[in-house]
Formats: C-alpha cells, sequence, structure tokens
C-alpha cells in the first residue's frame, strides 16, 4: 500500500492581501478618486485620509479581523513630500504613564506597536495641499524585529530612558524630538484634565509614544530605494 508523506501546512500570512490591496487597488490614485469611487463622505476629520484607504481595502477600522489581531497589525498612511520626506512623526496609541514605569522592554506595548506595521505613504507636493489631492504611494511592510539590531538597540535605549525619566519624577526633563534619533512622547489625552496621578504626588497627562521623522524617512527610502513620488 502507497504511504501518503504528510507535508506540513504552509501558513497564511494575513497581512499580505491587504498589502496586495493596496498595491493593485490604490496605488497611484487619489485619496479623493478613492472616496468618489467608494461614493464616501470624507468629512474633514483628520483621519479620513485613512478612512478612505481602509474603505478601499476592506480593512474594518473598529475591530481588525481575529488574524490580523493575532499578529498585531498596526496600519499606518503617512503623508510625505519630496524625496519621501514624512510631514509629521508616526503616531501610536496612548498609554498611561503609570503602566508604562512597570514595563520591561520585552513585554512593553511599544514593542507590539511596531512589530508588524503596514505603512501607506500619501504623497502630497506640500504639507498643506488638499488631503484629497494625496496620491497613494508603494506600500510597504516593516518590523523593528526584523530590521538592523542597531535600530531595535536604539529604540530600547530611548525607551528606557523615558521610562526610567517618568520613574524618577523627572517629567520636565523628558526630551522632545530633536533630542532623539528613533522615538519620542508626546502628551494625548482627550483633554488637559486627562492626568493621571503619579506616585510621587504628581499628575502627568496620558502620552504616546511617536517614531521620529528623520527615523521614518530612512524607513520608507530603505524599502523604496528608486523612489518615485507614487
Amino acid at each position: 500500500m502507497r504511504v501518503r508523506r504528510a507535508y506540513p501546512m504552509q501558513e497564511v500570512d494575513p497581512v499580505q492581501e491587504y498589502f496586495t490591496r493596496v498595491e493593485e487597488d490604490c496605488k497611484g490614485k487619489t485619496i479623493g478618486a478613492l472616496a468618489r469611487r467608494l461614493k464616501y463622505e470624507m468629512g474633514s476629520n483628520k483621519s479620513r485620509a485613512a478612512h478612505v484607504l481602509r474603505r478601499a481595502i476592506k480593512l474594518p477600522a473598529q475591530s481588525l479581523p481575529a488574524p490580523l489581531k493575532k499578529v498585531g497589525l498596526e496600519f499606518k498612511t503617512v503623508p510625505v513630500g519630496p524625496d519621501a520626506h514624512p510631514f509629521e512623526a508616526m503616531s501610536f496609541r496612548s498609554f498611561n504613564p503609570l503602566e508604562l514605569i512597570d514595563e520591561q522592554w520585552e513585554d512593553s506595548d511599544l514593542l507590539s506597536c511596531i512589530s508588524n506595521i503596514l505603512i501607506v505613504p500619501l504623497y502630497r507636493q506640500h504639507k498643506d495641499m488638499d488631503v484629497s489631492k494625496a496620491r497613494v504611494c508603494q506600500p510597504l511592510r516593516w518590523s523593528v524585529r526584523d530590521n538592523d539590531s542597531k535600530d531595535i538597540q536604539g529604540i530600547r535605549r530611548e525607551w528606557d530612558r523615558y521610562r526610567d525619566l517618568i520613574r524618577d519624577g523627572r517629567y520636565a526633563k523628558l526630551p522632545g524630538e530633536g533630542d532623539t534619533h528613533f522615538i519620542h512622547i508626546r502628551p494625548k489625552g482627550r483633554n488637559n484634565q486627562d492626568r493621571v496621578r503619579m506616585p510621587d504626588g504628581g499628575a502627568m497627562v496620558r502620552q504616546c509614544f511617536w517614531l521620529n521623522k528623520k527615523f521614518l524617512h530612512s524607513i520608507i527610502v530603505n524599502a523604496n530605494k528608486d523612489w518615485m513620488g507614487y
């Protein structure tokens, strides 16, 4: 009797489907053109370009499908100008400073946020150009775990610095984007009253980690060495 050989099933990449949809269905098109195709009213929300793009690739905005949750997907649009220079840094979800001071790097919220990112640059000739005229560029996937070890080591050093400063109550000493290479933090509470009581008796607004613009630029151009805008 002939014995069938069992082969391991190839694991499906749940992110590739959405990457391909951006590349094949959206690349080179403007946000306005996609919105018209979808018959979607863009409104004036700051995240309107991301909302349009999510709809175009059928990526839910509120609750991701289980396979994408499992891999910790972060979907990010990045407004860029000539030579792929970002007009702004890349933000992640807000965090409670009290929770940060008890975190270890390997289990940190930031590390989970930068371990599986689908980035879609949106090209504008200048920062103030109408968002509807922004053009979808070649998407890219980035993970700090797969990148140059110097990057993850540098991000960890800067993360340690922020955590230790907050842990020690030195809130006024937090470095800004111009003082770091990879990441920085900024307040991101619902309002100025969205404060957390700290162990030293002080209060701190909820914060958010950002990838610095210069570092984000290096990520984009390293993935697209022949950058032509879109």
